[in-house]
């Protein structure tokens, strides 16, 4: 029963033998061979995003689109993105904000806030979000944006993974490797890019420093470990900035 494994085969946890590390990517579709290597989630493609958007269905579809659209434009972690509130989006006068700021106490790690502007097609999902809540009674400025039905409470951290595979499930997206920070890293995937092309114009920015800044990350190795797991044809290939990701190309 025992036996020592053979070359380049792998164990789970169980101790049950798992496919050789050489055959896991031929296992895979071609849209997504090479992350098998990847540590956690791996991005999303522009067009799976969208895909994930336009499949959403039943009485949550208007949540799950925002939730899907906010997260890969901005970038945010699954507790940010639960923590925001209607508040967050709209003034005292009622019209939208045009930047989101997540508080010091709910990012990863508690020492700044992080604030991004709300794009264009990120806006008109959150536009019909808001009005959504409204004829639902939902009209308070500490009114959740991403809320459990039934409850009106805020959606668990379980629930918003559900919300991402059953999307990607709907829209026929390869769920390897899909989580709430694939989002997360689709936003690193456009921006870095977009980022180096501007340097290389001539501009006076620091692509790696900025994309460091806009994750709200730390420390700069952190960003290096998003940054590695982007496919380098695919850097090279898209000059994408993040809110295009709903709207773009591959």
């Amino acid at each position: 029963m025992g036996g020592n494994p053979q070359a380049g085969e792998t164990f789970c946890r169980r101790g049950k033998a798992a496919l050789p590390q050489s055959s896991v990517s031929e296992t895979l579709p071609p849209s997504v061979q090479g992350w098998h290597r990847v540590k956690g989630c791996r991005p999303l493609s522009g067009v799976e995003v969208r895909r994930m958007i336009e499949s959403c269905r039943g009485l949550n579809r208007i949540r799950d689109r925002a939730f899907l659209a906010l997260g890969c434009a901005s970038g945010f972690r699954n507790s940010e993105l639960r923590s925001l509130t209607r508040g967050h989006l709209l003034d005292e006068t009622g019209t939208m904000k045009p930047l989101i700021e997540v508080r010091r106490q709910y990012m990863k790690c508690k020492k700044s806030s992080r604030t991004i502007p709300i794009g264009r097609e990120t806006a008109k999902y959150l536009a019909e979000l808001l009005d959504e809540m409204e004829t639902r009674g939902m009209n308070r400025a500490s009114d959740p944006l991403f809320a459990n039905r039934r409850t009106r409470r805020v959606i668990g951290a379980p629930a918003a993974w559900r919300l991402v595979r059953r999307a990607a499930i709907r829209a026929g997206v390869p769920t390897w490797k899909v989580g709430c920070h694939s989002m997360r890293k689709a936003a690193a995937q456009r921006l870095y890019p977009d980022l180096l092309r501007r340097h290389a114009r001539g501009e006076r920015v620091d692509p790696l420093l900025e994309t460091k800044e806009f994750l709200g990350h730390q420390d700069v190795a952190s960003t290096l470990c998003y940054l590695a797991s982007v496919a380098p044809d695919s850097a090279m290939r898209n000059f994408e900035t993040v809110e295009q990701i709903l709207t773009g190309g591959e």
